[in-house]
């Protein structure tokens, strides 16, 4: 009888934990600690969950009862700090959150959202285009600076219909690390010159590439730096983790939207962004991501390289 690894185990905890998802009453801070979990496996959930309801439980002890109230008391314990300079992928968790008060607009407004559903308010994330807002007992809230937004305010994409402009979000943005994937890796930094294959081995260079357009999956052992194995490793299996969390999103009655951002794909000769010589390995040429594209069946792309 074959054992499953540890790592198995816990990708496979992790997508029945999704696949539970599609039931009618999981919420949102239920997504958001499966989030929490992928980046960080030793998160205990239960804690992070805990921490969310001593936080409305504080609220409700100092008399929050309505919408202005309830972003006053957040903005008061250090939740209304406004975008940030910088992102990386633990701005993705509620915990970070939690513990640094910092986090993406989409995840701030899942905590505020339980919250206020914790105080008898009522509350959902909001599908507008370009900025993730969301919505408490009537009132348009931007979860990035934690104020009321009028909703005449806000400009009107052309095309989008005026009752799916406020409508509750069924959507992911998915913004992938792109540091395996980044075509700075073909250049030297110490000339600014293509420097494939690789020629300066020395630090000064910078990361060598780890992908190309023959092995978007990651290069060959026997033709991969061995500083950067790891590195790799860790990307891909980041990555199986996503695309799997993106079809079980997508297969859920909601019939999720899925958006991967991600550098555009310079091997295209078709598009202004293609540059000669230079053998890309994109993101949108792995292997998960067109399994998530076979899953989809019907997808489009842009870029604005």
């Amino acid at each position: 009888m074959q054992h499953e690894s540890p790592e198995q185990i816990r990708k496979s905890d992790l997508l029945a934990g999704f696949a539970r998802l599609t039931e009618n009453d999981a919420s949102e801070l239920d997504a958001a600690l499966l989030v929490a979990r992928v980046i960080d496996e030793h998160l205990d959930a239960e804690q992070t969950r805990a921490q969310v309801l001593k936080l409305a439980e504080a609220a409700r002890a100092d008399g929050v009862d309505d919408v202005k109230a309830l972003l006053a008391f957040l903005d008061g314990q250090g939740f209304g700090q406004g975008a940030l300079t910088e992102v990386d992928l633990t701005h993705s968790s509620i915990d970070w959150l939690l513990q640094q008060h910092q986090a993406l607009p989409i995840v701030v407004a899942v905590l505020v959202i339980a919250m206020a559903r914790g105080l008898g308010m009522q509350a959902a994330g909001v599908n507008y285009p370009g900025h993730f807002l969301l919505e408490v007992n009537d009132q348009l809230i931007d979860p990035i600076g934690l104020g009321v937004v009028r909703r005449d305010s806000l400009p009107r994409p052309e095309g989008v219909p005026a009752d799916e402009l406020f409508s509750n979000a069924n959507a992911m943005m998915i913004a992938f690390p792109c540091s395996t994937f980044s075509i700075a890796r073909f250049f030297d930094a110490t000339t600014g010159l293509i420097d494939w294959p690789v020629t300066n081995d020395t630090s000064g260079r910078g990361p060598p590439p780890v992908r190309t357009s023959l092995h978007p999956d990651g290069l060959p052992e026997g033709e991969l730096n061995p500083r950067h194995v790891k590195e790799l490793g860790v990307s891909n299996r980041l990555l199986d983790r996503t695309a799997e969390i993106a079809i079980a999103a997508h297969r859920s009655p909601r019939r999720t939207t899925i958006v991967f951002e991600n550098p555009a794909d310079r091997t295209d000769e078709s598009a202004p962004h293609y540059i000669s010589g230079l053998p890309h390995g994109s993101l949108f040429a792995t292997e998960q991501i067109q399994r998530v594209m076979r899953t989809v069946g019907s997808w489009s792309k842009c870029s604005f390289a």
